[in-house]
């Protein structure tokens, strides 16, 4: 991260919004003159986002009805599929370097 340019612009970004920042990359941010920087959180929620409460961070939904061993089995294959996207967001960082992943829960 280049802390000298004399404007950095920083565009908060989800952890999966790869293709997000790829068109940005590809359009207006290709010939802008200040440096632009994608911030991402580095963890995420272990509920997967379409079961969550919007009225909390991070919470199951007020209408989610799972069973004790149902939960068990949505949140490892939701830990599963964020080592994965772990992965890919480590990747992204090295081969790039305009990806800064803040630790705070991306939810």
């Amino acid at each position: 991260l280049d802390i000298d340019a004399p404007v950095t612009i920083m565009v908060m970004s989800a952890r999966t919004n790869v293709a997000a920042r790829n068109a940005i990359r590809n359009s207006w941010a290709r010939d802008f003159k200040h440096k632009v920087v994608f911030v991402v959180g580095k963890r995420h929620c272990e509920i997967p986002y379409k079961l969550q409460d919007p009225a909390k961070l991070c919470g199951w939904g007020p209408n989610v009805t799972l069973t004790e061993s149902g939960m068990r089995d949505v949140l490892r294959s939701n830990a599963i599929a964020e080592k994965s996207i772990d992965r890919d967001l480590e990747r992204e960082k090295g081969e790039l370097s305009d990806l800064v992943l803040v630790d705070v829960i991306d939810s």
